[in-house]
C-alpha cells in the first residue's frame, strides 16, 4: 500500500463522518425549523437547543474520528471543553446571559404567558417567550422586548391569577372625620365589585390626610378597567355624600369661603353606550398567546388520557380502540397545527 492510499484510508473515517453530519444536520434544520416558518418562538426554543446540541456533538464526533495522535485529540477536546466554560463563564457580557437565562425561566416558571408581571420599569402581560428575550404587551398595547437576563438579576412582581389586590388613594382635609370617610371608601369598593375591602390611613399631611381604599380583584383579566372603575366609584360615594375631594389649600388659593365646596353637581347620565373592555384592546395579543397555550395544555391533556385508555389491560372493545385511535389522530394533527400559528402581530 502506497504513502497516498494510507493517508487517504486514514481520512476516510473523518470524511464519512463529516458528510454524515453535515446531511443530519441539514435534515435536522429542515425538519425542526425550516418546514415550519412560522413557528412561533415559544415552540422554536427547544428545537433551537436541540439544533445547538447536535452541532455541538457533531463537531466533537469529527475530532475522535479524526487522524490524530491520542494526546493531540486529548488536547483539541480539552480546548473544546474550556472553550465552552469560557463562554459560560464570560456570558454576563454577551448572549450567553439571556440563552442561560431563559433556560433557568423555563426550569423555574415565575410566571407563564398571558401572565401580569412588572419588571424594572416595566408592566405589562406576557406575550411571548423567546430564546434571548422575552416580549410584554403594556397597557397602550406597546410591545415591549425585556432581555431574559433582566429577569434573573432584578426582581420581578407577577400578579397572581387567583386574585390581586387593587386600591385607590385620595387626599381630604382635615375638617372631615375619618369615621365617616372610612364607610363611603368601602361601599365605593363594593360598588366596584371588589371582595374584602378595607381603607388605610397611609399618611397624615400637613394639609390632609391620605386615605387608600383596597379590595381583592378575583379577575385579573379586568385589571386596568377595574382600576378606573374604583375610581369612580370612590368619587360618586364622596360627592354625593357632600365631601369634597380637594385640599384646604386649594380652597384658600382660590380665595373663597369654607363653607363653599367644590363638588360637581350631579347628573342624569345618558344612555350608557357600549364600549369595549381596555383589556380586550391592550393585550390582545398576549390574551391570544394565553389562549392558544391553554388550548395546548387541554389537547395534551385529553391525549395523555386516551394514551392511558389504549394501554390499559386487557383495553377497549375493538369498535371503541378504533374510535379512540381517531380521536387520538385529531387531537394530535389539532396539536400541530396550534404549534405551527406564528405569534406574529399581524394575525
Amino acid at each position: 500500500m502506497t504513502f497516498n492510499e494510507s493517508l487517504l484510508n486514514a481520512f476516510i473515517p473523518l470524511i464519512v463522518s463529516l458528510m454524515l453530519s453535515l446531511l443530519s444536520l441539514s435534515l435536522a434544520h429542515y425538519w425542526l425549523l425550516a418546514r415550519e416558518p412560522n413557528l412561533g418562538s415559544e415552540a422554536r426554543l427547544p428545537r433551537q437547543i436541540i439544533m445547538l446540541l447536535c452541532t455541538v456533538a457533531a463537531i466533537i464526533l469529527a475530532v475522535i474520528v479524526a487522524p490524530l495522535t491520542e494526546g493531540t485529540r486529548n488536547q483539541i477536546l480539552s480546548i473544546i471543553g474550556l472553550g465552552i466554560s469560557a463562554v459560560i463563564a464570560f456570558s454576563s457580557t454577551s448572549l450567553v446571559t439571556n440563552f442561560m437565562a431563559a433556560i433557568t425561566l423555563r426550569v423555574t416558571k415565575p410566571f407563564n404567558i398571558g401572565d401580569f408581571v412588572t419588571v424594572g420599569d416595566y408592566f405589562g402581560k406576557v406575550s411571548e417567550r423567546g430564546l434571548f428575550d422575552t416580549e410584554i404587551q403594556t397597557e397602550n398595547r406597546e410591545l415591549v422586548s425585556i432581555p431574559n437576563s433582566l429577569f434573573i438579576l432584578t426582581p420581578v412582581k407577577v400578579t397572581r391569577r387567583s386574585g390581586v389586590i387593587i386600591s385607590s388613594t385620595v387626599s381630604l382635609g382635615y375638617d372631615i372625620h375619618h369615621a365617616e370617610v372610612e364607610p363611603l371608601l368601602l361601599i365605593a369598593a363594593r360598588a366596584a365589585e371588589l371582595d374584602d375591602p378595607y381603607v388605610q390611613i397611609l399618611s397624615l399631611d400637613d394639609f390632609s390626610i391620605c386615605y387608600r381604599v383596597s379590595g381583592l380583584l378575583l379577575d385579573v383579566n379586568t385589571l386596568l378597567t377595574s382600576r378606573s372603575k374604583l375610581n369612580q366609584c370612590v368619587l360618586d360615594s364622596l360627592h354625593s355624600n357632600q365631601i369634597e375631594i380637594m385640599s384646604p389649600t386649594v380652597t384658600r388659593h382660590i380665595n373663597q369661603p369654607l363653607e363653599i365646596k367644590q363638588i360637581p353637581q350631579a347628573i342624569r347620565r345618558p344612555t350608557a353606550q357600549p364600549q369595549a373592555a381596555a383589556e380586550d384592546i391592550a393585550f390582545d395579543k398576549a390574551d391570544r398567546a394565553q389562549a392558544r397555550e391553554l388550548h395546548q395544555e387541554n389537547l395534551n391533556r385529553k391525549i395523555d388520557e386516551l394514551t392511558n385508555q389504549l394501554k390499559q389491560a386487557p383495553g377497549p372493545e375493538p369498535e371503541a380502540k378504533t374510535a379512540i385511535e381517531a380521536l387520538l389522530s385529531q387531537l394530535q394533527a389539532e396539536l400541530t397545527e396550534i404549534s405551527k400559528q406564528p405569534d406574529s402581530d399581524e394575525t
